[in-house]
C-alpha cells in the first residue's frame, strides 16, 4: 500500500509540473524551474486551481485508504465471529 508522504510527494510533483507548463506558455520573463513562489505569483488563479485540486486528491486518497481499513477489520472481525465464537456459543446451546 502506498504511504501518505508518497503520494503528498507525488502530487505536489504534479503542482509544480503544471505551474512550469503554464509558464512555457507565457512570453514575459520567465522563472526558474523550482522557483514555486515565482510561478505562484504570476499564475495566481491557476495555481489556486491545481493546488485545490491536489488538496481535493489527497483528502479523497485518505478517505479511500480509511474506508478499504475498515472494510479489511470488518472482514477479519467477521470471520473470527463465524470461527471462533459462534461453535462456542453452540456448544453451550446445543448441549
Amino acid at each position: 500500500m502506498i504511504r501518505s508522504a508518497t503520494v503528498l510527494l507525488l502530487l505536489t510533483l504534479m503542482v509544480i509540473g503544471f505551474l512550469n507548463l503554464a509558464e512555457r506558455g507565457v512570453q514575459a520573463p520567465s522563472c526558474e524551474v523550482f522557483r514555486v513562489d515565482c510561478l505562484i505569483a504570476k499564475h495566481q488563479e491557476f495555481a489556486a486551481g491545481i493546488i485545490g485540486a491536489t488538496g481535493a486528491l489527497f483528502a479523497a486518497w485518505i478517505a479511500w485508504t480509511t474506508v478499504q481499513t475498515q472494510r479489511l477489520l470488518d472482514e477479519r472481525c467477521s470471520s473470527y465471529i463465524t470461527g471462533e465464537i459462534l461453535p462456542i456459543i453452540g456448544g453451550y446451546l446445543g448441549g
